[in-house]
């Protein structure tokens, strides 16, 4: 194994937005090669990274091992935030659905309100994220796509603040956002391209249940919209 982690695609992206952090927290680590190029590259100066699965955690504890940083790193097992000794100023959440995301920031709400940055990365379950972030008083400050072996993923950087807005989540901001829709993002037009050709395949074939179908629609229309401000 190298001495050396070099990132690319989606963790690279992730690592491209930590940046002069004094303690990270990396939550579902998995085998510890974001949290050790982290500590390698100086973008943090400390990590703590976790995960639910023994055997990642074996592969992130060999790993920060060989590569000499065992006095920077603390790899433990947890289920989310519960358990770190301290407050880190950068939280990363990635690799997971966005649903799950949003309880592990509800169920460490304080510690995630007093991060200065969280860098999230959900595989699925976007909408329920952002709708989550938006009404819960987390802003984006940058978010992006990026493409890894045929597959697109979303990297969103978020703090919370404490003017929260009342407005209701415009539906074109649900699968994806405001910022990435003005910064004219290069990978949307094939992304949602890609999603709306999901929820067409999906109200094609689904039954006869009108809330199904409702949520089947309401995704089309916020997709379509998207485009459109995407195109003006």
């Amino acid at each position: 194994m190298e001495k050396y982690v070099h990132l690319k695609g989606r963790l690279l992206a992730i690592s491209d937005y930590v940046d002069k952090s004094l303690i990270t927290a990396d939550v579902g680590c998995d085998h510890g090669r974001l949290a050790v190029s982290l500590l390698q590259s100086e973008k943090s100066q400390y990590v703590y990274a976790s995960d639910i699965s023994s055997p990642s955690l074996n592969k992130a504890k060999e790993l920060c091992s060989l590569c000499g940083l065992t006095d920077r790193m603390t790899v433990y097992e947890a289920d989310g935030l519960t358990g770190i000794p301290v407050q880190p100023d950068t939280v990363i959440i990635a690799g997971m659905g966005g649903e799950l995301i949003a309880d592990i920031m509800s169920v460490s709400k304080e510690i995630c309100k007093k991060s200065n940055h969280l860098i999230l990365q959900p595989m699925r379950g976007i909408a329920e994220l952002r709708i989550f972030l938006h009404d819960n008083g987390y802003g984006i400050s940058r978010e992006r796509l990026v493409k890894e072996a045929g597959r697109i993923y979303q990297i969103i950087d978020v703090g919370f603040s404490e003017s929260v807005s009342y407005r209701k989540l415009p539906v074109e901001y649900t699968e994806v956002g405001e910022y990435m829709l003005k910064n004219k993002d290069l990978l949307i037009p094939e992304y949602l391209s890609r999603l709306l050709k999901e929820i067409q395949n999906a109200i094609a074939n689904a039954g006869d249940s009108i809330d199904e179908n409702h949520v089947l629609y309401k995704r089309k229309t916020g997709i379509e919209k998207a485009l459109e401000e995407y195109l003006k």
